[in-house]
């Protein structure tokens, strides 16, 4: 099967088969677009646990399983948390999960996320940030904080 990238160039889609050939492939420019490739969900769990320092690469994967991101985004790296808050397949159980995360990143990519409803926007209106509050307060229809003076 031939997929295509944002760029227009033509790829093979290509199936991952261990933890070891994706550590690998992330280390050899010639290996295509890790990012677009697909694996099991054994293969990512073994991705994950045997290779935190692709935990990064994985959460940037546009096929990993939701199973995986559950995992990820309680990662203690926030640059992981931060990948996994971008991701546009989040669950609402998810971005709930991630309202209270403890970077200021993740919790604004939550407040602008396209899947956050009323329900995931209501927990970030008295964010310690008034940025994530103004944020969730405008797609709610609600009145905005002043802002911050520094």
């Amino acid at each position: 099967m031939v997929a295509t990238t944002k760029l227009g160039e033509e790829m093979t889609e290509y199936t991952i088969k261990s933890a070891e050939e994706f550590d690998r492939m992330l280390d050899d420019p010639e290996s295509g677009h890790v990012a677009l490739m697909h694996a099991s969900l054994e293969t990512w769990l073994d991705i994950i646990d045997r290779f935190p320092d692709c935990r990064e690469a994985a959460a940037h994967n546009k096929n990993i399983p939701i199973e995986i991101l559950e995992i990820l985004a309680d990662d203690p790296d926030e640059r992981v948390r931060w990948m996994v808050s971008m991701k546009g397949k989040l669950t609402k159980d998810l971005l709930l999960k991630m309202v209270d995360d403890p970077s200021y990143g993740v919790r604004a990519n939550i407040a602008r996320h396209r899947r956050s409803d009323e329900e995931v926007l209501l927990h970030l209106i008295d964010d310690e940030w008034n940025e994530i509050s103004n944020t969730a307060r405008k797609r709610l229809g609600m009145p905005l904080l002043p802002e911050e003076q520094y």
